[in-house]
């Protein structure tokens, strides 16, 4: 601060910067607050989550009160007859209170080279991940010689400029230094400080290493979810919510979704004008025990028409060497159409689907979202997938065998070998509706999706790759509204954007595949399958009674 002279600081325009800096500082806390209470979070967590976010800014009321102390500090050098301009630094400086020994410090540096190095590329080459570890020796080596020999890292040991050897500093070796030296060696040590401080404590490496610390917890997390929840079977049904003495008539006069009867090719037996409910429908009860398929069935398409055959999923399932977390049924319809069948995929359920979801899709997401913020960033489109495949190829066999869709698409050709249905579907919803897609475009099969994650970013990464052409005549995705899931990766030529009635503030919502399956109804019409009791809530009007009822007696404990 300029504590005396003309260009002296006034006390209005210090206590303005003081008010300025603390109402900057409310506002973004307000802001905070205020996104919170927008995605609908209650008090108790508003009030907790901002406490937190105070306590990690933190530094900011340290500066205001530095800011503070340092005008307190310019009141006692002000002298109004002074002509001179005078300025007051604020410096810090620490002191070691105790030194470690050489001993130590030795034992220190072979634990940092062990642990941080050595270790971890023996057991990537334990696992045979070769890419891998030879990516990680080449990084770490750099961060090594980085880390060791760099000047920030010899300054912050000595502590002072005055123990380096250099032409700006002249001080110590003359024994009278002149003016003019001394303020040239001033500068050039402020000069020099200042890039030290930018180099070894800027703002961009706290903020790189936030964001790595972040990813680091999001993952660890993630791993502590998927064997604390395991790979569950799935919910219970409740069939309460379905009304067969209710109805939702096709909207009149209005241009409704072209894909609500889909082709005859997609339609299920018995019926074509509610094809797009039905797999809607499909995918959203993969999610379901297998004890409780059989009522949902029955419900939605009529007593015995259709059959979870979990029997024959099992059987396959044991006579496979290597199992993966992934879960799917076997729709049949063996009254209508025995030679017809279904291969439902469930979705995201658990923190090993999680773990699935960044291994298919983290390279495409990250990659569109580079794309978004460079400047004409759709030009980069054409070659996006190929960037995507080059990090795929550091994915290993091991990974490959694992992954999810290595099931599914073996499952299906199992299917397809055995000559059992000469006709075969593939359906599943976010997740599920990934691996469905990926799965169809593999082994040539019809798929269904429901608000699915897209392939033609990742198709190159997979094994075997998927060609454009498979995806744009095999694959068909539902994509709500504002649903994030199906924003991940670029979709293939067919697809049906549908509404959602959710508030901008819930937009996860609209990846509910009951929300989904109440707009398709509501817009397509009921046909002869149920309505459900939760669309009124999703915001669409009550259907039309066809029997005695009242929608509010049906759904009295729904509403």
């Amino acid at each position: 601060m300029v504590v005396n002279g003309e260009s002296s600081l006034t006390d209005a325009q210090v206590w303005s910067s003081l008010i300025c800096a603390c109402l900057g500082n409310l506002l973004i806390i307000v802001l905070f607050a205020g996104f919170l209470a927008f995605n609908g979070v209650n008090t108790v967590g508003i009030l907790v989550l901002t406490a937190l976010f105070i306590f990690f800014n933190r530094e900011a009321a340290k500066n205001l009160y530095k800011f503070y102390d340092s005008y307190n500090d310019t009141l006692k050098k002000r002298n109004p007859n002074s002509k001179n301009s005078e300025t007051l630094y604020q410096i810090s400086e620490t002191h070691r209170v105790t030194r470690p020994s050489d001993k130590i410090c030795w034992i220190l540096f072979g634990c940092e080279i062990f642990f941080l190095l050595v270790f971890p590329f023996w057991m990537l080459c334990d696992i045979g991940n070769g890419p891998i570890a030879h990516l990680f020796a080449l990084l770490a080596l750099f961060s090594a010689f980085r880390h060791y020999f760099n000047v920030p890292v010899v300054l912050t040991e000595l502590g002072n400029l005055e123990y380096l050897d250099g032409k700006f500093i002249r001080g110590r070796d003359f024994e009278e230094p002149t003016l003019e030296d001394k303020a040239e060696d001033w500068l050039e040590k402020n000069r020099l400080s200042k890039i030290v401080a930018r180099i070894s404590q800027g703002a961009r490496k706290d903020t790189w290493s936030n964001i790595i610390a972040g990813i680091t917890v999001i993952f660890f997390l993630l791993f502590l979810a998927a064997f604390g929840a395991g790979s569950n079977n799935g919910s219970e049904a409740d069939t309460s919510n379905l009304l067969h003495d209710f109805e939702y008539k096709p909207l009149p006069n209005t241009f409704k979704y072209p894909t609500c009867s889909l082709t005859s090719d997609f339609a299920l037996p018995g019926s074509n004008e509610t094809a797009l409910a039905d797999y809607t429908f499909l995918a959203g009860i993969a999610y379901n025990s297998p004890e409780s398929m059989p009522e949902l069935l029955d419900t939605w398409f009529g007593k015995d028409v259709a059959q979870d055959n979990n029997e024959l999923v099992e059987e396959y399932r044991s006579g496979l060497e290597t199992d993966s977390a992934v879960h799917y049924k076997l729709i049949t319809f063996p009254k209508l159409n025995p030679e017809f069948a279904i291969v439902d995929i469930r979705g995201t359920n658990n923190g090993w689907d999680m773990i699935s979801d960044a291994q298919l899709w983290s390279a495409a997401w990250l990659a569109q979202a580079v794309r978004a913020v460079l400047p004409l960033g759709a030009i980069w489109s054409p070659i996006i997938d190929n960037v995507v495949e080059m990090i795929g190829v550091l994915q290993t066999e091991t990974l490959r065998h694992v992954a999810f869709y290595v099931q599914t698409a073996d499952f299906v050709d199992h299917l397809k070998d055995q000559n059992m249905f000469k006709e075969l579907r593939v359906t599943g919803h976010s997740l599920g509706g990934g691996l469905a897609m990926i799965t169809g475009a593999q082994t040539e099969t019809p798929a269904v999706a429901l608000s699915g994650p897209n392939t033609i970013i990742t198709r190159n990464t997979l094994e075997p790759k998927v060609s454009l052409d498979s995806l744009d005549k095999y694959t068909f995705n539902i994509i709500p509204d504002r649903d994030p899931v199906p924003a991940i990766d670029d979709p293939a030529k067919n697809y049906q954007r549908i509404n959602c009635l959710a508030s901008p503030s819930r937009f996860v919502d609209c990846h509910t595949a009951t929300r989904s399956l109440c707009d398709i109804l509501y817009t397509c019409g009921s046909g002869n399958r149920p309505v459900l009791c939760e669309c009124v809530a999703f915001g669409y009007p009550e259907p039309e009674p066809t029997g005695d009822r009242t929608f509010k007696r049906a759904c009295k404990a729904f509403l």
